[in-house]
């Protein structure tokens, strides 16, 4: 997708009413609640559970499901009004027993919100007095407000920040009154009036502070302990219905019935988006609703059935882990613990053949672990025997399958990819009709070359290649390519070599004071611009500073084909682990929940395209701002009216272009565009090639700089290449 007007479009839209969604089946474990909605919410602000059902909120809608299947969604300015100015949402839920409250933090404003009647009905609004979390920046107003709220009696609780103390509002005026004393962690609505508050009291024998529950009473203003917690507390959430209190303590959810002793019931999603705490529900009938920032996920709460999951541990070592949550909650017989850790390919090879028994499976990239030597010695379980990993293996694109196979076995799963391209602006570096005029390196240093004399007078505002370290950069560039284009076509690579002398050479002929930009000019726009780790959205083309930027692949020569050099990321299963039967199941959930740009990337034959779900709710938004729009233009008059009228022009332009640019997430266009480059493609793996390339990039900056010659530079480089390649052998 166009980022520059992805991002205009999100500042410019605006909200309509959606009607309730079709009845589907009722709460389960292993469900995924932002499924029922067509379009799905976008990022997840806020997360509650009210009379039974879920009700979260994004940054301009209201969802509810309820357990016997209704999905009902409401804009938030039919409850909270109009959004200011220049300003946005930032939703927040506050609630007792029989009410439930939507905030609008960013403004101060409540209203509540009326459940009885099925779909959500906006009830009377408040003004709370929010002077105290806003300050006036000049261009922008900047606010902090409370991280968490509750209500009782006649008063709203905010807790200012974890480990601040509580600030108390009326529901009466909005008046802020007089804050409680006591610090806490986390705040929520109990029953008969009181609240639930994690505090940390003193440990007994001088040892440090033990997260304690604690039930408020604002009648005595007094707050007494009624529980240790397991440990510290994330997120919180209480169930009148069955009296029980959830607590997400670390990555593991824990339950208190009757706010008695707790024990685990669930394991958290991992956090990909590195939310502060995952929001947490508690639901009736040991049922519990966990959300990150695109799914809203059923799990079952009870600590019995809990018990009797099988304990899986995947240690998350790759870049991308995209899927990993839909295919957890879709195996409940495991309870899943992700270990996150950026281990060296050192440190990973010997924690495996040193006999690791703590982790089942292992996520990781192909260019960061010696995968070929652990498949080799047996330190990566056989999966052919899974008929859908088999088959799913057929169709990989064949040098992939290759990174992962020895001919006979399969002994890793490839779940995500990433190409590395240059970006090249449309209207300078492709033709009509689409396609590049550069296409080697050689064409590349010319016009690089010839940039002072020939554009850069007409273009003065851009630059031929990025604003800043441009001579280092283009070393980079050259051989980072001339490494690419040996190991990706089967060449020896080899640096001491008369073609990567002859590119050195002319590098060294450029005029580099007129090339680089000075410190004010780092953001210039481009023509051409470094390597970049490219996705399916990027054929859309890349929008910045008014240019759009698209992929593609640079040859070595005309001699020699382009290549596009693929980063890939697997699982695969340690044959040590009890759990085999648990770890394949996991695996093939995996491959069931890739995401569909990683799909098509993967394996040659999946050329289906992808319809953008938000399309028509993005074009109904749009249109009812334009008609906003028009209508306020009929009533202005003079330069009013004049601004009105020029926006509409290119507000109803970009309309137009919407239309075209909103109907895909992945056109067949951009699966055509893909597949001419993966043609060239090969999957970079760590081996002693691979080290002895990464040891001349790191070398680079001493020729650069001036402290080494041409003659020793390749001498050096070649020989930690020779001295890399004995070691591995």
């Amino acid at each position: 997708m166009n980022m520059k007007k992805l991002m205009c479009l999100l500042l410019l839209l605006a909200l309509l009413p959606l009607t309730a969604g079709a009845q589907t089946a009722a709460f389960a474990p292993g469900m995924n609640l932002s499924e029922r909605f067509d379009p799905p919410h976008r990022n997840l602000a806020a997360l509650t559970a009210f009379d039974g059902q879920v009700v979260f909120a994004d940054n301009s809608q209201l969802y509810v499901a309820t357990p016997d299947g209704q999905t009902h969604v409401k804009p938030l300015h039919d409850f909270l009004g109009p959004v200011r100015e220049g300003g946005y949402r930032a939703p927040a839920f506050a609630q007792d027993e029989k009410r439930l409250a939507l905030l609008d933090t960013q403004s101060g404003a409540l209203a509540w919100v009326d459940l009885s009647g099925g779909a959500p009905a906006p009830g009377a609004r408040l003004a709370l007095d929010w002077q105290d979390y806003t300050a006036d920046m000049g261009y922008y107003v900047q606010v902090e407000p409370p991280v968490q709220y509750a209500l009782a009696g006649d008063t709203l609780y905010a807790l200012d920040a974890r480990g601040a103390n509580i600030t108390r509002f009326s529901l009466d005026a909005g008046k802020k009154l007089s804050a409680l004393s006591a610090a806490a962690q986390a705040i929520v609505s109990y029953r008969d009036g009181k609240l639930l508050l994690v505090q940390t009291l003193p440990g007994t024998d001088g040892q440090g502070g033990v997260p304690t529950l604690m039930v408020y009473d604002p009648q005595a203003n007094a707050a007494a302990p009624v529980q240790a917690l397991a440990g510290q507390v994330g997120s919180i959430s209480y169930d009148p219905a069955s009296d029980t209190l959830l607590a997400a303590q670390g990555n593991t959810v824990y339950t208190y019935p009757a706010l008695g002793e707790g024990k685990p019931c669930a394991t958290l999603p991992q956090n990909d988006f590195f939310m502060e705490y995952l929001p947490i529900a508690a639901l009736p009938d040991h049922l519990l609703a966990v959300g990150t920032r695109d799914s809203i996920y059923l799990k079952s709460a009870d600590a019995a059935a809990f018990a009797e999951k099988t304990p899986l541990k995947l240690l998350l070592a790759a870049s991308s882990s995209d899927g990993l949550n839909q295919a957890a909650n879709a195996v409940e017989n495991v309870a899943l613990t992700v270990a996150q850790d950026s281990l060296s390919p050192l440190e990973f090879a010997q924690m495996i053949i040193t006999g690791d028994t703590e982790h089942d499976l292992y996520w990781v990239n192909l260019s960061a672990v010696d995968f070929v030597s652990l498949m080799k010695k047996g330190y990566a379980a056989d999966l052919s025997g899974s008929a859908k990993l088999a088959q799913a293996h057929r169709e990989l694109y064949p040098q992939v399958q290759q990174a992962v196979s020895d001919g006979e076995g399969i002994y890793a799963v490839p779940l995500s990819a990433t190409g590395i391209t240059l970006l090249g602006e449309k209207s300078y570096v492709f033709d009509e009709n689409g396609q590049p005029t550069l296409h080697t390196l050689d064409d590349l240093l010319q016009y690089m070359q010839m940039w002072p004399d020939t554009m850069a007078e007409e273009h003065p505002d851009m630059t031929p290649y990025r604003g800043y370290e441009v001579k280092y950069g283009a070393h980079e560039l050259v051989l980072k390519t001339y490494i690419d284009s040996c190991i990706g076509t089967g060449q020896e690579l080899s640096f001491d070599t008369p073609q990567l002398r002859q590119m050195m050479e002319k590098l060294a002929a450029m005029d580099w004071d007129v090339l680089e930009c000075g410190d004010e000019d780092y953001t210039a726009p481009v023509v051409f611009s470094d390597e970049w780790l490219m996705f399916l959205h990027l054929f859309n083309g890349d929008g910045r500073d008014s240019h759009d930027y698209f992929p593609f692949l640079l040859a070595l020569s005309p001699e020699v084909p382009a290549v596009l050099p693929l980063e890939v990321s697997c699982v695969f299963i340690n044959p040590r682990s009890p759990h085999q039967d648990a770890a394949l199941q996991l695996a093939e959930a995996l491959l069931d929940a890739m995401p569909d740009d990683d799909r098509i990337m993967l394996h040659e034959q999946e050329n289906t395209p992808v319809e953008n779900p938000s399309y028509q709710q993005t074009l109904a938004e749009y249109e009812a701002l334009l008609a906003r729009k028009r209508a306020q233009m009929d009533a202005a008059t003079g330069g009013e009216r004049n601004e009105l009228k020029a926006w509409l022009t290119r507000a109803e332009q970009h309309y137009e272009e919407l239309k075209v640019t909103q109907r895909w997430l992945i056109s067949e266009q951009n699966i055509r565009d893909y597949r001419a480059l993966a043609a060239h493609a090969y999957v970079r793996q760590y081996n002693g090639e691979f080290l002895g390339a990464r040891t001349a990039v790191e070398t680079l900056s001493q020729y650069t700089g001036g402290s080494i010659d041409l003659d020793r530079f390749l001498g050096d480089i070649q020989n930690r290449l020779n001295l890399i390649r004995n070691e591995s052998r």
